[in-house]
């Protein structure tokens, strides 16, 4: 790597500084911001340079900075690489993915910002288990205390019987059905 290149991650800002580049440059961006991106190497044959660029989702590339070689670009791109890989806390160093072409030189640097994570379906069935054995616990619990509660000699207040004969003891030969009686009366008959 070109000893004067230096790429650091701070504040979730990715600083890239390049001094041996044809047109000296420190350059960054902001990592919360990039949802996609991937660094590139790319030949511009008219000026015959090569050029460090950043590509998003949009196909858009940005130049970064010129080198008079490919392995210098490169070396630069590498360094953006490394920079990400250590990073802490930022970026997770699992989430840097890098494209190796056919001839052994690494062209393309995925940088994803967004972490996803692989087996979320497992994790939601995980939880959604214990929240229902959780909610059959509860209730179980609920049931149990309620039953607790329950008086247990509750039973009728009066038997068939008993309200039998107090129907036929009111009745006493008087039909009671549809008549007017005051509570005196009520209470004197059934005694």
């Amino acid at each position: 790597m070109n000893s004067g290149n230096s790429a650091n991650v701070v504040d979730g800002k990715l600083i890239l500084s390049f001094p041996m580049a044809v047109n000296p440059v420190i350059w960054q961006m902001d990592l919360n911001k990039a949802k996609s991106c991937a660094l590139e190497v790319q030949e511009d044959k008219k000026k015959k340079q090569f050029l460090l660029q950043l590509k998003s989702n949009s196909q858009e590339a940005e130049n970064i900075a010129a080198f008079e070689d490919k392995q210098s670009a490169v070396d630069a791109m590498m360094a953006a690489s490394s920079a990400l890989q250590n990073a802490s806390g930022q970026i997770n160093p699992a989430a840097v993915v890098q494209q190796v072409a056919p001839t052994g030189t690494a062209n393309v640097t995925s940088i994803p910002t967004a972490q996803v994570p692989v087996n979320t379906k497992s994790s939601e069935s995980g939880d959604n288990k214990k929240a229902a054995l959780l909610a059959v616990f509860l209730i179980v619990i609920l049931v149990i205390i309620w039953s607790v509660s329950i008086p247990r000699n509750a039973g009728p207040l009066l038997s068939t019987n008993e309200i039998v004969g107090a129907i036929e003891s009111a009745g006493s030969g008087e039909s009671s059905t549809g008549v007017a009686v005051s509570a005196d009366e009520f209470l004197n008959r059934n005694r």
